[in-house]
């Protein structure tokens, strides 16, 4: 087993689609399948179910991901540090994401792309809600921020980059009644409990959730606002009602998801920062984003 064959999990399961993972990664479909072939049959167990028209993770693929997830951040810190004590580091490209999503799919290119320009900059990740990244960007201390469509807010100073369109999914508890379904079209959210952000802590949820429940044609019979998405999230573990999320969040949690059918919103994970941000580093990132974005146009991740 080697940390290629672990990212390669990690993206099977964030799309759980090997033609969807195999894009993401910049390799073939044939050649991700033999990769995880081989990882399966290396540890004796199954990580995905697999048929002609769903993939999934089974007992053991799901606790591989809860087990290397930390492994895996650990692993970069540590790297990165290694790396630090043999080369003279001249810069630090800040860079914020969203509590909640997963990157696997899609800065590792970017990332790679950007450290054959500067490889003597270190990029330091790290995670905040949406307010606080909006709010550290226009303070300078982030240069840059991944963040959601619905969510941003317009102003001139700002210069967006759509990175890739997604749409949201229903995330509902394990032991919910839903979770034995095998899908879950909008008929089956009539009675449900909806759990979201309280509009005063992420401005613009409100009008993202009213639009996704337009597009299904239903609405809860109850609403119940938290203050953060780790809040939201423990709520729905619960099972005190669903969410609308992306479906990445379920990696990590007692959670599963559904593609609602039927349903049609969907919104764009977009890079941004300010435009009198004129650091040479940011410059390159937003450039390997650009060239990234480019080869992702018009794929929709699902």
């Amino acid at each position: 087993m080697n940390l290629t064959q672990i990212e390669y999990v990690f993206a099977v399961a964030e799309h759980l689609n090997f033609t969807a993972a195999s894009k993401s990664l910049h390799i073939s479909q044939p050649a991700l399948s033999m990769q995880i072939k081989q990882l399966e049959e290396e540890l004796g167990v199954e990580l995905f179910n697999r048929d002609t028209r769903f993939v999934s993770l089974t007992p053991a693929g799901s606790l591989f991901l809860s087990e290397f997830h930390t492994l895996l951040g650990d692993i970069e810190v540590s790297l990165d540090k290694i790396r630090q004590l043999g080369e003279k580091r001249t810069d630090t490209l800040n860079i914020g994401f969203p509590e909640g999503i997963h990157y696997f799919s899609f800065l590792p290119p970017i990332l790679k792309m950007f450290s054959k320009q500067y490889p003597d900059t270190t990029v330091k990740l790290t995670r905040h809600t949406i307010s606080e990244l909006e709010k550290k960007l226009r303070n300078g201390d982030l240069d840059i921020i991944f963040t959601f469509s619905f969510d941003k807010v317009i102003v001139q100073e700002m210069q967006f980059i759509r990175i890739e369109k997604r749409r949201p999914y229903v995330i509902v508890s394990k032991s919910s009644h839903l979770a034995e379904k095998d899908s879950i079209d909008a008929r089956d959210l009539r009675n449900e409990t909806f759990i979201t952000i309280n509009p005063d802590f992420l401005p613009g949820s409100d009008v993202r959730n009213s639009e996704t429940w337009d597009s299904l044609g239903v609405l809860p019979v109850e609403t119940i606002y938290a203050d953060n998405n780790e809040n939201m999230i423990s709520l729905v573990e619960l099972n005190e009602g669903v969410t609308f999320m992306d479906r990445s969040v379920c990696l990590d949690h007692h959670l599963k998801c559904f593609d609602v059918i039927g349903q049609e919103f969907s919104y764009f994970l977009i890079c941004a920062w300010h435009r009198s941000n004129t650091r040479d580093p940011r410059i390159a990132f937003s450039e390997a984003i650009e060239r990234y974005s480019r080869n992702c146009e018009g794929e929709e991740v699902n």
